[in-house]
């Protein structure tokens, strides 16, 4: 997630999602989608966030944390 957070520092904001976005296709885990809907959140990438969420829902439709 640094990555991205660096890719954001230095206005590479779509390397910073698709950082974000392979991350989680290589490890779709619960876990994986919240660190990166919360990276996400604090980069100001709400778009992303909520695209997350709706894939993270479809992955794990009983964990309430989504």
């Amino acid at each position: 997630m640094s990555l991205s957070a660096l890719y954001v520092s230095v206005g590479r904001r779509e390397d910073a999602r698709r950082t974000l976005i392979q991350l989680v296709a290589r490890q779709p885990s619960p876990e994986a989608f919240l660190l990166a809907m919360k990276t996400f959140r604090v980069t100001d990438d709400l778009a992303g966030e909520r695209e997350m969420r709706r894939e993270a829902k479809r992955h794990f439709p009983r964990d309430p944390r989504f």
